[in-house]
């Protein structure tokens, strides 16, 4: 039953339109922050609000950038697997 719990929750994590374009865009590669906010044309505050909220449930891995404060994100390969089936 945890299991079916995780799963929900994984799910309910991508439920949002802006969630849905930064996994669609990560299902194709490693993209850094600054990527994904300009791509997106939003915010780097609020982009990296649905990444920390898409790595916390269980889609993103984060990598910290040899220099500086920034990360490179790209999603894990079960949850693209699962993504690539939508």
């Amino acid at each position: 039953m945890a299991e079916l719990r995780e799963f929900v929750d994984i799910l309910r994590a991508a439920g949002e339109i802006t969630r849905l374009r930064l996994l669609s865009l990560l299902s194709e590669g490693e993209l850094s922050v600054k990527d994904l906010t300009e791509i997106l044309d939003q915010s780097q505050p609020r982009v990296s609000r649905h990444l920390r909220l898409l790595t916390e449930s269980g889609w993103l891995l984060a990598m910290r950038r040899a220099l500086g404060r920034s990360f490179d994100y790209l999603m894990k390969p079960m949850q693209r697997h699962l993504f690539n089936i939508y």
